[in-house]
């Protein structure tokens, strides 16, 4: 509670120690406050290792930061990032956060952050993510110049905090970067994802673009954009295990693109099934789609060489085609 002159954000209860060196700067109006041997517990939050304040008249900035959680609870991590957290992620986080030139809190630049997220929602199930770049924090939360070493996401927390999604099992994998991220606009996404579902397949598709989004009143949102996607390859049988009505089990490989908006989408399809021979062949198309809340309809033009559709089915009753 001593410490909340400097950042209002911090719990008034709790306990700790920590050596005190203050240290003044260049602008006689601002002071550094540097802890080191830091060890504070709140609640069952454990946080440990060294940092320096920088108090200024009207912005707080941290630099110097090693920070050790042993755990912290989320409910602390919502309070210190001014609610960049959304209050459904329940659980506590465990790792390390550095932070050598540090900035203010708005766009904090992170040098690692490594956390292990333990979902007290979703019976324990654990994620964890590996990161540098620069966190975006209070009234406009965000990302910017992400570089994603690897995220580790384990569906049934997904779940817990959309209930509508569909009943996805097993873990998403997740490496990459991202230009620029807020809650309405995504640029310069670069990511590979990997699912593999709780019956050990695994599906990847790399993914690239730029896209923004923003609610209607009584329809779907308005969305805009870019997008290509490479099925590194798509297991179709996955799939089919959570929508049982998809006739395809084969896996595909090849591209989709698509670029516009809802109301008029320009997409880009060359696809082929992996096995055979000679492969399952390939399915190309090209049209213009249109989204609204009801339907999805679309001008389409295809096109299929040497396709096997016992490659694209899947199932043994179907016999070998060269189309």
């Amino acid at each position: 509670a001593v410490l909340r002159w400097a950042w209002d954000a911090l719990p008034a209860e709790g306990q700790g120690r920590a050596s005190l060196h203050f240290r003044p700067l260049e602008d006689a109006d601002n002071l550094a406050v540097t802890l080191s041997g830091l060890t504070v517990a709140s609640g069952r939050s454990r946080v440990a290792g060294t940092i320096e304040v920088v108090v200024e008249p009207a912005v707080l900035r941290l630099q110097q930061v090693g920070l050790a959680f042993q755990p912290i609870e989320s409910g602390l991590v919502r309070r210190l990032s001014y609610g960049a957290l959304p209050a459904s992620v329940r659980g506590t986080f465990a790792g390390r956060l550095e932070a050598r030139r540090g900035g203010p809190l708005t766009a904090f630049p992170v040098d690692r952050l490594a956390l292990a997220f333990t979902d007290a929602r979703a019976g324990g199930a654990r994620s964890e993510v590996a990161l540098r770049g620069t966190l975006l924090a209070g009234t406009a939360p965000g990302v910017r110049a992400l570089a994603l070493g690897r995220a580790s996401v384990a569906l049934a927390s997904v779940r817990a905090l959309v209930p509508s999604m569909p009943a996805l099992t097993g873990r998403l994998e997740a490496s990459g970067s991202v230009a620029r991220a807020t809650p309405r606009r995504a640029e310069g996404v670069a990511l590979r994802l990997a699912w593999t579902d709780g019956a050990g397949t695994t599906s990847a598709v790399r993914v690239t673009g730029d896209g923004a989004w923003a609610p209607r009143r009584g329809g779907i949102p308005r969305v805009s954009g870019r997008v290509l996607l490479a099925l590194e390859p798509l297991d179709l049988a996955a799939v089919a295990r959570v929508d049982s009505t998809l006739p395809l089990r084969g896996r595909l490989e090849g591209t989709l693109a698509a670029a516009g908006t809802l109301d008029s989408l320009g997409w880009e399809a060359a696809l082929h099934a992996q096995g055979g021979e000679r492969g399952g062949g390939w399915l190309r198309g090209r049209g213009v789609a249109h989204v609204d809340a009801l339907a999805v309809a679309s001008t389409v033009a295809l096109g299929i060489e040497r396709m096997d559709l016992s490659r694209w089915v899947g199932t043994p009753d179907v016999p070998a085609t060269a189309l």
